[in-house]
């Protein structure tokens, strides 16, 4: 009703105002936002974690972000990919060198950010798995969609604590979709 008496800005005020009078944006937590850069191939990337909200948690947070810019630089070599980038992991498991290469981003960023957690990639495998809380990445779920331009393909990042799953993050980046879970949400 605000916004039909009033304006669009005295409505958008006033929610703003219930948000942080309600505790829904917490003030006091917005000094404390995690804020760095990340270097990549395609220029640095400003990456903050926004603890003012509390729906989600921190380190679900970064994987997001990471998952989006990880689906970027993916969907950037799809449109160049050649047979001469494509490998046998096996008989029947392809890996290309852009699922290497989204892998050794999303754990450098990662164990940057996050040095006590462990790491398990598909494509490189285990690294310290049995601390309390690991991140599992699958760079490029769906590498046979990928390799033939099929949009159906994602990148995946879970996050395990003691062994049990405890949030995940799919982006997929044809479609732009974002999706996260976190236990008891």
């Amino acid at each position: 009703q605000l916004y039909k008496e009033e304006s669009p800005k005295a409505a958008t005020d006033y929610y703003y105002k219930f948000s942080q009078d309600t505790d829904y944006i917490r003030r006091y937590r917005v000094c404390k936002d995690q804020k760095w850069t990340t270097k990549t191939e395609y220029g640095d990337i400003d990456i903050t974690i926004n603890l003012s909200k509390p729906e989600k948690d921190p380190k679900a947070i970064a994987a997001a972000k990471l998952a989006k810019q990880a689906g970027f630089m993916a969907l950037a070599d799809q449109a160049t990919l050649s047979g001469s980038n494509v490998h046998n992991k096996s008989l029947l498991d392809l890996v290309t060198d852009t699922d290497r290469k989204v892998e050794a981003f999303i754990t450098e960023a990662l164990a940057k950010k996050f040095p006590e957690y462990g790491i398990y990639g598909e494509e490189y495998g285990k690294s310290h798995a049995d601390r309390e809380y690991c991140f599992v990445i699958d760079p490029i779920d769906g590498t046979a969609s990928f390799i033939h331009g099929l949009p159906n393909w994602a990148i995946s990042i879970g996050l395990m604590r003691n062994g049990r799953s405890v949030a995940g993050v799919i982006y997929q980046p044809v479609t732009d979709d974002l999706y996260y879970a976190a236990e008891g949400q």
